[in-house]
């Protein structure tokens, strides 16, 4: 990018060392090409062939040239045939014209020399069979091991150490730093790449127990060498290690020979023990690179029930390995797709592959819903604002549910229940104290039959109530105020209503709307109501007692002339069983729609040889008044039919039963 701090030159090296199996030709490798002008690479030192050339800024374009080779950023490098060969291609900022184009075709001098050229950055480039190679992602440290077993098996030169480690990286997606091939000298960042060890700078003797899968260590072997590793697997003293070294047999033989004719060449093992490399090593002499990408460690032996919501944030750390830099943002899927993620209360569908990850900034309002017996797997990663790391397993176990009677000996930790409504009503305060300690992640009944509740049980049950499933709990004996709330409960299935006539009075409209009412028990008056139950499909248990009307002259008049305020009930067109005294604690109770064959009188005080029944007009319409020994208090039946005459009344709708006499 143009600016004024930019380094007056660039020199950019190529670095290509030829420690590769037997039929790999020097002759074959890469080269640079730009305006019209090809740098083939040459032999500087030992192993290391490379080209150099120096670019100089030009401020008015912002913009890095050479005389010859043109623009920098239309410099290109040519592959060779040689599979497997690796070009690491490196840019080094410099003050100095002279000393830049001096030593631009030695790698070497410009590393181990910073303060003359300071480091920019590496790529690698490394040439395959493909047509069209493609491109790595970002690496991880589960995809440096990954490509490190895929040279399993390969043949591999005895000196290429660093080719091995180079092409490991850049199969996984991330180029060493240009100071890797390099040991005894301080170790630099490239990309992903951080120092997680800095021996010539910084030593210690535990640099071993730091150690995790991913990393590239270099340092000086007990024999003096200078070689480079990757961790292949393990951590600390326990990891393993994927490179080139030789395994010997009896008599010297060499066990993972390549047998090509090439003594130089092997077979690259299967990961060994990282002791038989680091014992004795001078720590002093060790740089240990890692990739700057977050690391996710999971709670292990994760066990909840069925319809248990578990939250993630206590069971999921997530580290970075570069100090300062914090991690801002998670990704997580499952693999069970009965299970579901939540993020904050909000249900994520279909979040069961990395492609369909949600992501969110915090895992604080993470959790996971359990609604199948079983395994599940939650699958999560951490980004640094730069890069992410790899996948995590946090692994949840889901039990299944267990009987009511299972559920009470359980003595520690979370249940689902699966049993009978039977079960659950007879222990409904022990499974309360279980729910409100959050000891029950979900309730299911295994019966068509509802879990039976008072209205007192059901507000002393709250913890529980949440529990089950709608439409689970029949209610009995609540009182009128309560309806409402019961009516819009979704676990209640239906309710009865046990109150006072006289509440009832005010009430009997909005009722009439409560689909979830199946029955009322209405008792006792205190004086004249105007009871209207038209609306009301349930049935009805009236018991009418409390009135104070009487009727001085008797029910036998005519048209009677009443003393104080008779009740009015107006039926609704469920079937109604009223009971009423004809004594004097029944007053007079006046009722209209009275059904035969659907609704039921049961009126007490009277026998067959007491029993009498009038015809009256009330209020212009004919009706049937019924009393007992005394006509002074009784129950009219108002509205009747003129065809309905007293005397077919009693012959037609009345019976005996217990003492009480019976209209239906």
């Amino acid at each position: 990018t143009a600016a004024t701090a930019n380094p007056a030159y660039l020199v950019l090296s190529v670095l290509d060392r030829n420690e590769y199996t037997a039929s790999y030709r020097t002759a074959a490798m890469g080269h640079l090409l730009g305006n019209g002008h090809s740098d083939a690479l040459t032999n500087v030192t030992s192993d290391a062939w490379s080209a150099g050339i120096v670019f100089t800024y030009q401020a008015s374009s912002g913009t890095y040239t050479n005389a010859t080779f043109g623009a920098l950023n239309t410099l290109s490098f040519v592959t060779g045939s040689d599979l497997g060969d690796t070009a690491t291609i490196s840019l080094y900022g410099a003050t100095n014209a002279s000393l830049a184009n001096s030593y631009a075709a030695n790698p070497y001098i410009l590393l181990e020399n910073a303060s003359y050229f300071a480091y920019q950055g590496s790529t690698a480039i490394v040439t395959n069979a493909a047509a069209a190679a493609a491109t790595p992602g970002q690496a991880t440290p589960g995809s440096i091991c990954a490509a490190a077993q895929s040279f399993v098996g390969a043949t591999w030169n005895l000196d290429g150490c660093w080719i091995l480690a180079s092409d490991i990286a850049a199969k996984a997606g991330a180029t060493l730093p240009a100071s890797s091939p390099l040991v005894g000298i301080p170790g630099i960042a490239n990309g992903e790449w951080i120092v997680a060890y800095n021996g010539p700078v910084a030593a210690s003797a535990g640099w071993v127990n730091t150690l995790t899968a991913g990393e590239i260590v270099a340092f000086v072997t007990t024999s003096g060498g200078g070689h480079i590793t990757t961790v292949a697997g393990g951590s600390g003293s326990s990891a393993t290690l994927i490179d080139n070294i030789t395994y010997g047999g009896p008599g010297g033989t060499i066990l993972n020979s390549a047998h090509d004719g090439d003594a130089n060449d092997i077979i690259v093992a299967s990961p060994h023990a990282a002791s038989q490399e680091f014992t004795g090593v001078n720590p002093a002499t060790v740089v240990v690179y890692e990739l700057d990408t977050p690391t996710v460690t999971t709670t292990t032996g994760l066990t909840t029930s069925i319809g248990a919501t578990v939250a993630l944030a206590s069971h999921i750390t997530a580290t970075n390995p570069k100090a300062g830099q914090s991690v801002t943002q998670y990704q997580l899927y499952e693999t069970n797709s009965a299970d579901h993620l939540t993020l904050a209360g909000v249900t994520q569908t279909a979040t069961t592959s990395a492609a369909s990850a949600i992501t969110t900034a915090s895992l604080a309002t993470v959790s996971i819903v359990a609604t199948s017996a079983g395994t599940d797997s939650i699958e999560v990663r951490a980004y640094n604002g730069s890069y992410w790391g790899d996948w995590a397993t946090l692994t949840l176990t889901v039990n299944a549910a267990v009987s009511v009677a299972q559920a009470l000996a359980t003595q520690s930790g979370t249940v689902a229940i699966a049993d009978s409504a039977g079960a659950i009503s007879t222990n409904l305060a022990a499974l309360q104290t279980m729910a409100a300690a959050g000891r029950i992640t979900a309730i299911s009944l295994t019966g068509a039959d509802r879990v039976g509740m008072t209205a007192t049980q059901l507000t002393a049950d709250s913890a529980l109530l949440t529990l089950l499933p709608a439409g689970a709990v029949a209610i009995t004996g609540a009182t009128i105020a309560q309806a409402a709330a019961l009516q819009t409960t979704a676990q209640v299935a239906g309710f009865t209503i046990t109150d006072s006539t006289a509440t009832m009075v005010g009430a009997a409209a909005t009722l009439a709307k409560d689909t979830k009412l199946t029955a009322a028990t209405l008792t006792g008056n205190t004086g004249g109501k105007a009871l209207n139950l038209t609306g009301l499909t349930t049935p009805i248990n009236l018991n009418l007692t409390g009135n104070t009307a009487s009727v001085s002259a008797g029910l036998t008049a005519a048209t009677p002339t009443f003393l104080g305020t008779p009740d009015i009930i107006t039926l609704g067109s469920g079937r109604t069983l009223v009971a009423a005294p004809l004594t004097a604690a029944g007053g007079i109770e006046e009722i209209s729609n009275f059904s035969f064959g659907l609704d039921q009188l049961t009126l007490s005080g009277a026998t067959s040889a007491t029993l009498k029944a009038y015809d009256e007009t009330i209020g212009g319409q004919h009706a049937i008044a019924i009393t007992g020994a005394s006509t002074t208090h009784g129950v009219i039946l108002l509205n009747e039919p003129s065809s309905l005459t007293a005397k077919a009344f009693l012959a037609s709708h009345v019976g005996f039963s217990n003492g009480n006499a019976i209209v239906s």
